[in-house]
């Protein structure tokens, strides 16, 4: 049985500005669930297809499997439908998860027939018990069509643990200096402890791998491939005591292993970053997203701009690329709240000139509590030209002017504009933008 599992490429409306050698690492999700399903199903060919690596056209004339399957984002989902009409077009039976299918699996199927299944969470289990022919009701995290009906099954989390290489793609085509994406965290422990972020749509059950496990994958990726830079995917780093649990598991020929990592200012202290700096962590994203506490604790932020002040005196000559996120446009937002968050930013860029920024408007994704919000306001239901009740593909632009218009009290126009100035702080290399548009 040939199987294809496809990681699209971007949509056109998003391709904005760089993201070379930021994204450019393999698929190694896709990875691991051609690892599960080769375990489970007998006799299977799995190909693992990059679209940061090869063209929409490209992927169209490769299809040619009797599973198709897919990850999508937010930023690649028209492509994501584009690639799965063609398989289907060609007898494959076709399937679609990754996170911007989490909340939408069920719109998703009911707006495009040529979708057979759809699977939210982990697909590790999921995929490869479909491709073994496990009756439906068995698959957990399987979504799928019975009697004109869309059922979803009981979502479960994976517990970690699985390792994977990467002989299921073309792995010469990346550079060895490529950040490698692993994901021994899953889940937010913020969003555990304290509920998420209002802008956030992550719903996992926070999981954490064993730090001995990590090693051996990561020894798998550097022995086989010469691989020595990994992204951590987790989005905080700092678990309990992971970071120094992992520290001091380190085997030795490993120990010049270096780490990009996600973490918040209210998590750094003078021990963390010594261990960060142990660890060889080189590129860290410091989540600070507002400097103003009102914008902050309307966002569900457990911080403060003192918190982020502290972080960043602590980190500041600890030899890490330090990444700092400004958003603009969060509810509560105003002229006065745009010009300090665009101030900060001067500020600490030119207190350390080698800073990445990444600025962007505030996007209400489905599942998250901005969303809600727009979901449960009549007006704004009225003034959207869609359906925010029943579409699949959203209009993430609108919403956000719609957001803008209802929740700040400034134009849209104004957070664009702050959202440029803020870009223009740095060179273009140095601010990469993740899914905004053109």
């Amino acid at each position: 049985m040939k199987i294809q599992l496809i990681h699209p490429p971007i949509d056109e409306e998003y391709k904005g500005h760089a993201i070379k050698d930021w994204l450019m690492g393999p698929p190694t999700g896709l990875e691991l669930i051609a690892k599960a399903t080769e375990l489970f199903v007998e006799e299977t060919n799995i190909e693992v297809i990059d679209g940061n690596r090869h063209s929409l056209d490209t992927i169209l004339k490769t299809i040619s499997a009797d599973f198709v399957g897919m990850s999508s984002q937010y930023s690649n989902y028209h492509n994501a439908l584009n690639i799965l009409r063609q398989a289907k077009l060609k007898g494959a039976t076709t399937v679609i998860g990754g996170p911007n299918i989490n909340h939408i699996a069920k719109r998703t199927l009911r707006n495009n027939p040529f979708i057979d299944y759809a699977v939210v969470g982990d697909g590790e289990d999921s995929f490869s018990m479909l491709v073994k022919g496990i009756p439906f009701s068995d698959i957990p995290n399987l979504v799928y069509r019975e009697n004109n009906n869309i059922k979803e099954n009981q979502k479960i989390s994976i517990r970690l643990g699985m390792l994977f290489d990467l002989e299921h793609l073309d792995w010469k085509v990346y550079d060895k200096n490529d950040q490698v994406p692993i994901s021994s965290i899953r889940g937010c422990i913020k969003a555990q402890t304290d509920g998420r972020c209002t802008f956030c749509s992550i719903d996992s059950l926070l999981r954490v791998m064993a730090p001995e496990k990590v090693w051996q994958q990561i020894d798998i990726l550097n022995r086989k491939y010469g691989f020595n830079y990994f992204f951590e995917t987790g989005d905080s780093f700092v678990v309990g005591n992971f970071p120094q649990k992992l520290l001091e598991s380190r085997p030795n020929h490993l120990s010049e292993i270096k780490f990009r990592i996600y973490t918040s200012p209210d998590q750094i202290t003078p021990e963390i970053v010594e261990v960060f700096r142990e660890l060889n962590v080189k590129n860290l994203l410091l989540g600070i997203e507002s400097a103003n506490d009102t914008i902050l604790e309307k966002s569900g932020k457990a911080y403060s701009r003192q918190d982020i002040d502290n972080a960043l005196n602590l980190l500041y000559g600890a030899d890490m690329d330090l990444i700092l996120p400004f958003i603009y446009g969060l509810p509560g937002e105003s002229e006065k709240t745009l010009e300090n968050n665009y101030q900060y930013a001067k500020e600490v860029v030119k207190r350390h000139p080698g800073m990445f920024v990444l600025a962007s408007k505030a996007i209400p994704m489905v599942g998250s509590e901005l969303f809600t919000n727009l979901m449960n306001n009549t007006t704004i239901k009225s003034q959207y030209q869609g359906d925010l009740l029943r579409d699949d593909i959203l209009d993430y632009q609108q919403l956000i002017k719609l957001q803008t218009k209802h929740f700040t009290s400034v134009t849209y126009e104004k957070v664009s504009e702050y959202t440029e100035k803020t870009r223009n702080l740095v060179g273009e290399t140095r601010t990469p933008s993740f899914g905004e548009w053109k």
